[in-house]
């Protein structure tokens, strides 16, 4: 049984519960399936490497890929009491640090566009599918960077979409990027720190952006490109760090990746190289038009008697749900029907509140999501989300 789950962070979603991106919450589907492979060719898939990695940027035959070129459309967001900004300069630079780093994987970028924008809650980073939504431009084959001057969450530093959000919901394909990450930054950028900060964030979400994950997300279980070392998340530069001693090779610090110092990193595995061009091929090379879709509309997944029945979603559907049904910074909802949204979110954005067949009928989510037919697994995840809560708020207000 899968769990609900939360976690901070962009698995190919780019807004929060909140509005915010620091409250962003995925929970895994029951309905999970492997992606399908591209047969971009057979000759340029790595095979899995079992006694050593590779620790260089450039694997053989790379450069054979075809070639893939991005458009990008920029758009510097900034509040109204800045006082400094973004110079064009340190922005064509970032592409170019871009560039230098992915060139050798036939892979290369072209600032089209740059557009200046000026709202308070958009710096923040709150209501950032409607940054995206309204201020799109391109194609599925296009990237629209968002810099923005901080988000709430300090620790986090850039979010983008993974490439299947192109299939329903391109119109929110796009990459967030902090103000502070871009070297020429100003330096009143909050968290400004100019030896930190190399320009290798964008190079670490454009790596979600084609479709990797981080090298730590499977833990010792293994990440799911076959010649990247297992390892659990580390910080600095720990050369020689085995934190998954049972499984083959040391962690792989050096790689775009992980979430070590950017002064370590300088490296994608082949098999990150050939899952980036394949990821490029099945989704974005088509060059689609962007569109926000429909949600489907969902059948029962649990039912039993004297309850509601519980909708459950794809999780492939998880950007569209955040697009259409969490509300925006005005309370503005596309979507309400717990029939398209799922059970969990509806009850979770509080969309039975103003459902004229529910109103007034529970206080809460936890009062909602009991009212439906849940697994036993899912109850157990109701009474600990409502737990951790219940801690939080006492935390407040002692």
């Amino acid at each position: 049984m899968l769990l609900f789950m939360s976690l901070v962070g962009l698995v190919g979603l780019t807004a929060a519960l909140n509005g915010t991106l620091t409250d962003i919450r995925r929970r895994p589907s029951h309905f999970d399936k492997p992606l399908k492979e591209t047969n971009l060719s057979p000759s340029k898939r790595p095979r899995p490497i079992q006694d050593r990695y590779p620790r260089n940027v450039i694997a053989d035959g790379a450069d054979s890929f075809p070639p893939v070129h991005v458009d990008v459309y920029a758009n510097i967001v900034s509040s109204s009491n800045s006082t400094e900004h973004l110079s064009l300069g340190a922005l064509e630079n970032q592409i170019q640090i871009v560039n230098h780093w992915f060139r050798p994987m036939n892979i290369s970028f072209s600032l089209l566009e740059t557009k200046r924008i000026v709202d308070d809650s958009w710096a923040m980073g709150d209501d950032s599918f409607n940054m995206v939504i309204h201020n799109h431009q391109g194609t599925s084959a296009s990237l629209n960077l968002f810099v923005i001057e901080t988000i709430r969450d300090a620790d986090l530093v850039g979010i983008c979409t993974y490439p299947s959000a192109v299939e329903h919901a391109s119109k929110v394909d796009g990459c967030v990027l902090v103000l502070r990450t871009i070297p020429g930054a100003p330096e009143s950028a909050p968290g400004y720190d100019a030896v930190r900060w190399q320009g290798k964030a964008l190079i670490h979400e454009l790596g979600h952006w084609f479709g990797l994950k981080e090298t730590f997300r499977g833990g010792c279980d293994g990440d799911d490109v076959e010649d990247v070392p297992a390892s659990l998340p580390s910080h600095g530069c720990p050369v020689g760090l085995d934190s998954c001693p049972d499984k083959p090779g040391l962690d792989p610090i050096h790689n775009f990746m992980s979430y070590n110092d950017e002064s370590c990193k300088h490296e994608f595995s082949p098999g990150q190289i050939w899952r980036m061009h394949q990821n490029w091929h099945k989704y974005r090379v088509q060059a689609r038009e962007a569109k926000l879709e429909k949600l489907p509309l969902l059948k029962p997944f649990l039912e039993e008697a004297g309850k509601l029945p519980f909708y459950e979603n794809y999780e492939k559907d998880s950007v569209m749900i955040f697009a259409l049904c969490a509300g925006d910074r005005h309370g503005v909802v596309r979507e309400r029907d717990e029939r398209r949204c799922g059970s969990y979110w509806y009850c979770h954005f509080g969309l039975y509140l103003t459902d004229d067949k529910f109103r007034g009928r529970w206080r809460n989510k936890g009062e909602c999501l009991r009212a439906r037919a849940l697994s036993e697994g899912m109850l157990k995840d109701v009474e600990l989300e409502e737990q951790v809560a219940a801690e939080e708020e006492a935390k407040k207000t002692s």
